[in-house]
């Protein structure tokens, strides 16, 4: 009878813990543009203003990564 219980503990506690992870995963979750759509924002009539979704890079990288 323990063994059941320690058994049926073990399960809650293995799915609990799935379930945590999985609304974890999609809260953490980015999208990022195209190379393409980097190239339109940069553009001055861009409806995207001045945002980029690479973090930490200057638009100056951005230009020269999608020169070569």
């Amino acid at each position: 009878m323990q063994l059941k219980i320690k058994v049926n503990i073990s399960i809650c506690l293995f799915s609990l813990c799935l379930f945590v992870g999985i609304l974890l995963d999609n809260f953490q979750k980015r999208e990022f543009y195209s190379l393409e759509e980097l190239l339109f924002i940069e553009e001055a009539n861009s409806p995207f203003l001045d945002e980029t979704m690479i973090p930490f890079q200057p638009r100056e990288y951005i230009r020269i990564i999608a020169e070569e």
